[in-house]
């Protein structure tokens, strides 16, 4: 199975979780009581079981730290981790943080449309690929450029923005 998470866009380019980019995502929650000790995310007043939250998606704390979430271990806390070059490498605290915004943003809709386009236009049946590693990097560098077009087209004045969509098509 072909697949990419969240994860393998965090790992390509963080800033895509934060700013102009993420209005391309989907927000799966939102609360205002989060806090991390550790590698924990706790957040009281979610439930993130019930929202679907799991492994592969990506926290974003303060609309400054992005992390992604290496486990659910209650309906209420999270395991996360900065961006790590592996998802087997030793988790990476984003150090403390009390009382704080927190956002859980997916770009599965993206994602999904450049897996399926690309696979189309390769003419390849997902089923008989054989080393998935190189397509899915593929199609997650294709997801953050498709991200990045579509908020630099709608911020024309955020100049940073604009390189970096032209850099990442």
């Amino acid at each position: 199975m072909l697949t990419v998470t969240d994860r393998d866009l965090l790992t390509i380019d963080p800033s895509t979780f934060i700013g102009a980019a993420a209005g391309a995502g989907t927000v799966l929650l939102s609360a205002d009581d989060a806090s991390v000790t550790g590698t924990e995310l706790e957040s009281a007043g979610s439930d993130f079981a019930a929202r679907g939250v799991e492994a592969g998606l990506v926290a974003v704390i303060n609309d400054a730290i992005v992390v992604e979430i290496v486990s659910r271990t209650g309906a209420t806390t999270l395991e996360v981790s900065l961006p790590r070059a592996n998802a087997d490498d030793d988790q990476i605290p984003p150090g403390d943080v009390g009382d704080a915004a927190m956002k859980i943003i997916t770009f599965a809709r993206v994602i999904d449309l450049q897996r399926s386009q690309l696979l189309r236009s390769l003419g390849v049946d997902e089923t008989a690929v054989v080393d998935a590693a190189p397509l899915a990097q593929l199609i997650a560098l294709r997801a953050i450029a498709h991200i990045l077009s579509h908020a630099a087209a709608a911020a024309p004045e955020d100049a940073s923005l604009q390189a970096r969509s032209v850099t990442a098509a």
